[in-house]
């Protein structure tokens, strides 16, 4: 027995596909992609689900080193005081503001969570790895800076304290260091030393 088709008939998949709306994806990247209004609303790029208000929130990290009397390379770190990585040792960094520049930020953030600032910052990299946060998709602008004599930080803010630490020490296995810092250090250092 054979299945005849007329003009008027439509197939299961050329229906599913009538339901498909090409818009932007959320994030405002890719143009006319299909959202299937019964099934997914997630962009197949850059997988940002619309429903879901899964769409990227934009961070500023400061890689902030210094030498010791030695001559050793420190790291400045603060110890996280909320979750996610609390009581982990991070970057000092945080949310970029509303119409703020993702570099204000990390001078921002910086100078909120240790006291200090830098003269200088070097752009870094934008890390935007899927998962690199447990909060959901976040994508950070890191910034490097080297200055002298290991200025004393004073924790606040989001900081239960900060430290200095010596760079060999943080990026060994077992350091309790949050998110994908360690990369963020690896990345600065091979920049700025």
């Amino acid at each position: 027995m054979t299945t005849e088709r007329t003009e008027n008939t439509t197939t299961a998949a050329e229906a599913d596909f009538e339901r498909m709306t090409p818009q932007t994806c959320p994030a405002g990247i890719h143009a006319d992609w299909a959202v299937d209004s019964e099934y997914s609303h997630t962009c197949p790029w850059c997988e940002i689900d619309e429903l879901k208000g899964s769409a990227a929130r934009l961070t500023a990290d400061v890689v902030l080193f210094s030498y010791d009397q030695h001559d050793v390379v420190h790291v400045l770190l603060i110890k996280r005081k909320w979750d996610p990585y609390e009581g982990h040792w991070a970057l000092p960094g945080g949310h970029v503001d509303a119409g703020e520049d993702t570099e204000a930020a990390a001078r921002r953030e910086l100078l909120e969570e240790t006291g200090l600032t830098a003269f200088t910052l070097d752009y870094v990299d934008a890390y935007a790895t899927a998962n690199r946060d447990p909060r959901g998709r976040y994508v950070t602008f890191a910034y490097v800076s080297v200055i002298g004599d290991m200025p004393a930080p004073t924790a606040a803010d989001d900081a239960a304290e900060a430290r200095w630490f010596p760079v060999y020490a943080v990026l060994r296995e077992g350091f309790p260091l949050g998110f994908d810092h360690g990369r963020l250090i690896s990345d600065a250092r091979d920049l700025a030393l």
